[in-house]
């Protein structure tokens, strides 16, 4: 099973047209000045958020601007292009940063989303009072961690490697190594998309264990939407 790079943009695509229906519901403007996207270092929210915002900035612990050689932002930019999607470079922002020390000020931005990433933070409390300190008073917040780390398709890979848990019994190596395999015909992106998993699963490792299902971010904030 090889990488169908259609199928990712039409999956990005529809979690921030699911994000679009979730701020709907809860009465919140559709259109913002200044967006955050936390966790979404390889830009495939990025096209679609910009189309929404004057500025969208991604934080990510890694850094895709020293991917592909430099060639990172030209490259995800014909990438949209190649389905239809007009990536505007002048108004999206990629840096490095840690989600539970983020390098902001208080209430910098208008809407902060973060999509499929909390279940990857070491300390999601810390990640949450973050995202509430550089959400600007009034503005909205919409996140969601789906699946989470253990689950079957925990990786947030199995586009590449499809066997259920496989991330969980093999270890960082090998199962990058069958990322490669799966990716190898497809070409563009398959190392970071490694390199990315590779970050999640020491990650993980590092904290003695995985997210369990009763964990709560703690702290005073509207909650509009989750996705479990």
């Amino acid at each position: 099973m090889g990488y169908d790079e259609m199928a990712d943009l039409d999956f990005h695509r529809g979690e921030v047209s699911a994000m679009q229906w979730a701020l709907s519901q809860a009465g919140a403007p559709l259109d913002a000045e200044n967006v955050l996207d936390v966790g979404g270092g390889g830009g495939g929210h990025s096209g679609f958020l910009a189309a929404l915002a004057r500025r969208v900035t991604t934080a990510d612990l890694v850094d895709p601007n020293v991917s592909y050689g430099g060639e990172f932002l030209r490259l995800l930019k014909e990438k949209y292009a190649r389905h239809g999607v007009e990536l505007d470079l002048a108004k999206v922002e990629f840096q490095r940063a840690n989600a539970m020390d983020l390098p902001y000020k208080d209430g910098l931005f208008d809407l902060v989303v973060s999509f499929n990433a909390f279940e990857h933070i070491p300390d999601p409390n810390k990640a949450l009072r973050e995202a509430l300190r550089v959400t600007r008073p009034g503005g909205h917040l919409y996140i969601t961690f789906d699946p989470i780390w253990t689950a079957d398709t925990g990786s947030h890979f199995a586009n590449f490697v499809p066997e259920p848990w496989a991330h969980l019994v093999m270890d960082a190596d090998s199962f990058a190594e069958a990322m490669m395999c799966a990716g190898a015909l497809a070409g563009q992106g398959i190392r970071h998309h490694c390199a990315r998993f590779a970050h999640a699963w020491h990650r993980c490792q590092g904290q003695g264990g995985y997210l369990r299902a009763d964990d709560r971010a703690e702290g005073a904030g509207q909650v509009h939407h989750h996705d479990f």
